[in-house]
């Protein structure tokens, strides 16, 4: 069973987020932490 483009391209797109989603408390932290506060 194959999926049209555009169905494909919205579940890669939603698993892309997902993934950013879940990924960004982890790089805001290691940000925070490697620049000096002012």
């Amino acid at each position: 069973m194959k999926e049209p483009w555009h169905i494909r391209l919205g579940i890669w797109a939603g698993v892309a987020l997902l993934l950013a989603w879940s990924l960004l408390p982890i790089y805001w932290t290691l940000a925070s932490s490697l620049t000096p506060t002012v």
